[in-house]
């Protein structure tokens, strides 16, 4: 009884180091695999919308309310530049033979500061509002744009040298800013 008791020992002995080390590459390979297929993306989903033609009675102005909609659609937190956030408005001149010339760059606010600072994780929104003082009614091109720094993102990816430093969403729309639309 006892040799069989101390063959026992020494058989489990020797299946447990063949098998723990086995195990153990096995865990290895399905993490690195399971990892590997991650696939990790910072993406954003950026769009103008909600445009309002406004008018003071008060003091003869006129103004764009513009609402600027952030979707993070990738799978990871993102921290975005909101001091690099910029909202232009350029005004159009109509031509005779259909086409528009630009009049004037940069009419109303350009906006380099926001409220809004950190994170925005996935598959949440960010609204953001602004309003711009406008010459008045015409045709005009609104343009947003925002910045992410991607060097935080890809710093286990490429090289330090590789890979994008800045990444840039934009989204700009066309509006028509008629005098019956001021309310």
């Amino acid at each position: 009884m006892i040799r069989l008791t101390s063959n026992l020992k020494s058989i489990s002995v020797i299946f447990s180091n063949f098998v723990i080390p086995i195990s153990l590459i096995i865990g290895g390979i399905w993490t690195l695999n399971t990892f590997s297929k991650r696939k990790e993306e910072a993406a954003l989903l950026v769009k103008i919308e909600n445009i309002k033609s406004l008018y003071s009675t008060d003091r003869h102005e006129f103004f764009l309310h513009i609402e600027v909609i952030i979707n993070n659609t990738g799978n990871r937190d993102l921290d975005l530049l909101y001091q690099n956030a910029t909202i232009k408005v350029f005004k159009f001149n109509p031509e005779n033979n259909g086409s528009l010339t630009l009049m004037n760059q940069n009419t109303g606010l350009v906006s380099h500061s926001s409220l809004y600072t950190g994170r925005i994780r996935p598959k949440d929104e960010q609204k953001m509002p602004y309003l711009i003082e406008i010459e008045g009614p015409g045709i005009y091109f609104v343009e947003f744009s925002i910045d992410v720094d991607m060097k935080k993102y890809y710093k286990g990816i490429f090289k330090p040298d590789q890979g994008p430093e800045i990444k840039t969403w934009v989204d700009g729309t066309f509006i028509k800013a008629d005098k019956r639309d001021f309310k």
